[in-house]
Parts: C-alpha cells; sequence; structure tokens
C-alpha cells in the first residue's frame, strides 16, 4: 500500500521536475534571440567561443555534483573515450549549423529539424539497436519521411540544414546513449577534447587583429563569454528534472524547444513560410502526437513520474 507522505513526495517530484525540464528547454528554444544579438560575429568564431566557453561550467558542476569518480572511470575507458569523440564532432556540427541557422535566417529549418530529431532517434534505434517498434509508431515515422517527402517535391530541393541538424543531434543521442555516460562528464569530455581547436582558432584570429573578442567592447564581449554559459545552465536544469522524471515525460517536454524556435521564425523575425513549408510541419506534428500518444499509452501514470536515481 503506498502512503500519503510517499504519494505527496512523488506529486511534489513531478511539479519540481517539470518546472525543472520547463525551464531548461524554454531556455533552449529562445537561444535564437541570443544569438541574434552575435549575428556579425563570423559562425566559426562564435561556435569556437561557445566551446570555449562551454568547458568552464562543466568543471564547476562536476565538483558540485561530486562526479570525480566517474570522469577518472570514462579516462580509463577507451570505448567510452573513442565515443566522447564521435559526440563531440556530433555536437559541434550540430552547433555549428544551429548558429548558422540563427545568425543567417533559418530559424524555421532549426525548428523543423529539431521537430524532426526524435523520430529519427526512434528510427537510429531500429537501425542500429535493434529496437522494434509498434505499429504507431511506425505510422508516425511514415508521416515525417512523407512530410519532408512533400517539401522536397514542391520546392524541388531537400531540407539539408534541417535533416543535417536533425541528423547530428540524433547521431549525437544514440552515441551517448551507447557510451553511458552522465551529461556533465561526458559535456565535460566532449568540450575539452575540441577545446585545443576552438581555443587555437580563438588565438589566432586575436593575434591577427580579426577577431571580435575584446576588440569590439566589453559587453560585447560578455555576449560571447555568455555562449558557453547558457549552453551548460540548461543542462543542470535538466538533470535536475530528468532525476524526478521518467525519461518519456522528459519527450513530452523536448518538443518546447522546436516549438519556440517555430513561433520566433514565423511571428518574431517573419520568415517566409508557405503552404508546402505548413503541410510539412502539419505532417510532423501528427507524426509527433501518435507517437507521444504511443508512449504514454504504454506507461501508467506512476511509471511517468517515477524519478531516476542517478545517471550513468
Amino acid at each position: 500500500m503506498i502512503s500519503a507522505k510517499n504519494t505527496t513526495n512523488e506529486n511534489h517530484d513531478a511539479i519540481t521536475g517539470g518546472l525543472y525540464a520547463t525551464l531548461a528547454f524554454l531556455i533552449w528554444g529562445s537561444f535564437p534571440v541570443y544569438f541574434k544579438l552575435v549575428e556579425a560575429v563570423p559562425v566559426l568564431e562564435l561556435l569556437s567561443h561557445r566551446i570555449t566557453w562551454s568547458a568552464v561550467l562543466p568543471v564547476v558542476a562536476l565538483l558540485f555534483y561530486q562526479k570525480r569518480q566517474m570522469v577518472q572511470k570514462t579516462w580509463r575507458n577507451r570505448k567510452r573515450i573513442k565515443a566522447l569523440c564521435c559526440s563531440s564532432l556530433m555536437i559541434a556540427g550540430n552547433w555549428y549549423l544551429f548558429i548558422w541557422a540563427a545568425t543567417n535566417d533559418h530559424v524555421l529549418d532549426s525548428s523543423l529539424g529539431y521537430f524532426i530529431a526524435p523520430l529519427l532517434s526512434v528510427l537510429l534505434g531500429v537501425v542500429v539497436l535493434g529496437e522494434r517498434l509498434r505499429t504507431m509508431q511506425w505510422i508516425a515515422l511514415f508521416l515525417a519521411g512523407l512530410g519532408v517527402a512533400l517539401l522536397v517535391y514542391r520546392y524541388g530541393q531537400v531540407p539539408w540544414i534541417a535533416i543535417l541538424i536533425a541528423t547530428t543531434f540524433s547521431l549525437y543521442s544514440l552515441i551517448r546513449k551507447v557510451a553511458n555516460v552522465d551529461p556533465i562528464t561526458g559535456l565535460l569530455f566532449e568540450t575539452t577534447m575540441i577545446l585545443p581547436f576552438s581555443l587555437g582558432y580563438l588565438f589566432y584570429l586575436g593575434f591577427s587583429g580579426a577577431g571580435s573578442f575584446i576588440s569590439a567592447g566589453a559587453n560585447f564581449s560578455l555576449l560571447l563569454m555568455g555562449t558557453g554559459l547558457i549552453s551548460t545552465l540548461p543542462l543542470l536544469f535538466y538533470i535536475s528534472g530528468a532525476k524526478r522524471l521518467r525519461l518519456a515525460t522528459m519527450g513530452f517536454f523536448q518538443f518546447i524547444l522546436p516549438t519556440c524556435h517555430f513561433v520566433l521564425a514565423v511571428w518574431v523575425y517573419k520568415e517566409p513560410f508557405s503552404y508546402a513549408q505548413l503541410s510539412t510541419f502539419v505532417l510532423i506534428w501528427i507524426a509527433l502526437v501518435i507517437y507521444s500518444f504511443d508512449v504514454y499509452r504504454q506507461q501508467s501514470d506512476s511509471d511517468l513520474f517515477l524519478g531516476e536515481k542517478k545517471f550513468g
């Protein structure tokens, strides 16, 4: 028999976890606004700043979460190190594509990419991990594919930015799942692995006089430093939410991110939005509703809001 105290604690965890998850995805969803402020900076330089300053917070977070043993354990595992090398390339590629989209008036492509990503992750699970899908999940994948195909047919060209964003993000998620490393430790290794390249490029720009850091003023330099903070701070909120909620529940919250991008692109930045694009988004939205309903149906309410004890 479940006591009233346990029920109260579970309800509190569900509410707190939901707030943390919402905050994390709202911050991620507002990224286009932030990167529009620094759009004068070349994409590769912005990426280098984001990687460089993203390496700072994981170190502090590791001390706070006392994950030093996990770092040592990961360092001694060659398979995990190789996997994290691959994931670092995927996340760097994803960041580059998103920054390009945000600073070149392609936020709508970013939105489409992050809407497709969850369904592409499901497909990768089938192809790579041998996972089995239920009928409704296959229907969801078919509708998503139909949506992209419709866009290609109407425009005569493939929405490469959206597809590449979805692909890099999905591959990143797959690699991290196989690597089985907690988010903070994983981010620390991923950023430090490519840190020499980003730092080297920033030093080159600085010595050549082509860099934006410092030369553009203190306020602008703080914005560049902030690219790292806004990349890692939501991760801490995400971790806090994931500790209190099931992964399936967290999956529902992840649609906040592309929805925010969609709203910003259409109603704030007034990017061109055709009927062909609307048809694609509608089909993918229907696919996501079908998939989410199927996941929800397979788990009881108590399962959905039962927190994870730990990562890794």
